[in-house]
């Protein structure tokens, strides 16, 4: 995948605390710069936008929420990043440790697989995974 281009992206979730699987997709700008994969497209949460940026490298995934919520997760294999979760309900420090990362590149797609623990100000929460599935858009 090169230069910019019409993408859709699939998140696939399911964290442990409450045993549920969610899945969502969105239509996507895809950006290729340097070495890093960027993807933006924007989800409604309470009726409210949310935009969203995820940049993807060969060894570091990391996703931005900008709006109704505004928050930061970083992914790297065996290391723990700590950001700050904003929400309308006040202020969260969100502690991420990916257990496994991997991320499959083609010409056609990008696919990548997360499994991490999430801690919130310090408490677990849940063992989570996720799959990010960016496809090229097919055109007529």
């Amino acid at each position: 995948m090169t230069d910019s281009r019409n993408v859709t992206i699939s998140l696939e979730g399911f964290n442990e605390l409450d045993g549920e699987s969610t899945v969502a997709t969105h239509r996507a700008i895809h950006h290729y710069k340097n070495g890093i994969h960027y993807v933006r497209y924007e989800e409604k949460q309470d009726d409210k936008i949310v935009r969203n940026m995820i940049k993807i490298n060969e060894t570091r995934i990391e996703v931005m929420k900008k709006g109704y919520i505004n928050s930061k997760m970083v992914f790297e294999e065996g290391k723990k990043h700590t950001n700050d979760y904003h929400t309308p309900y006040g202020l969260m420090k969100m502690t991420v440790h990916t257990k496994k990362m991997n991320i499959d590149e083609s010409d056609m797609a990008i696919v990548a697989e997360l499994d991490y623990n999430l801690a919130v100000d310090e408490q677990h929460i849940s063992k989570c995974s996720i799959k990010i599935n960016i496809k090229n858009e097919m055109s007529d």
